[in-house]
């Protein structure tokens, strides 16, 4: 925890301007708000508990940047993640989470892609083969055809992190490279 003299943190930090330091402390308090709750949060819920004083969503990434890097640990150790971003398409994957539901996927409505934290099993004894795009439009028009159960290399995953993939969408990327067999 902070406190009042501890002028090396909050210079790493990048507080060195009285608004910014306001900010740092605000954004630090939502995150402790939500470890002490064991809770997760999104940074857009940030950045609308107080529009006013963070201006643009960007500012509050940027100090959650600076405090997981002076800290040494992901954003998501903090109990703060990006809203959902990367999509799967696939009635061939069937994700258990945690919580006990299953998301079963389709091969005509995409599904969100949840955090490996959150996941506690991966089925993908039926699956063939991984397709990623980083395009959603591209994503789209391949869902349109139902390329997941029409693809001459069998049942397969569709993937995409709309652009820049967020962690959620990478991770499971690297988590499916680790359990499917290579061919």
């Amino acid at each position: 925890m902070l406190v009042a003299g501890d002028e090396d943190i909050t210079q790493q930090l990048g507080a060195h301007k009285e608004c910014k330091r306001s900010n740092t402390l605000l954004v630090m308090n939502y995150v402790l708000n939500a470890l002490h709750s064991s809770r997760k949060v999104n940074i857009r819920s940030i950045y609308y508990q107080n529009v006013n004083a963070f201006k643009k969503q960007s500012n509050v990434e940027e100090i959650l940047q600076r405090i997981s890097h002076v800290l040494g640990i992901r954003r998501e150790s903090l109990n703060v993640r990006a809203s959902h971003k990367g999509l799967f398409l696939s009635s061939a994957l069937s994700i258990q989470l945690c919580n006990g539901n299953v998301l079963n996927g389709s091969d005509s409505v995409a599904n969100f892609i949840p955090t490996m934290e959150d996941i506690h099993q991966v089925d993908v004894s039926q699956v063939a083969f991984v397709l990623v795009v980083e395009k959603e439009t591209v994503f789209s028009t391949l869902r349109e055809i139902r390329f997941t159960c029409s693809s001459v290399h069998g049942p397969t995953i569709l993937l995409t992190g709309k652009g820049y993939p967020d962690f959620a969408t990478r991770d499971i990327l690297s988590h499916l490279a680790k359990i499917l067999p290579a061919r």
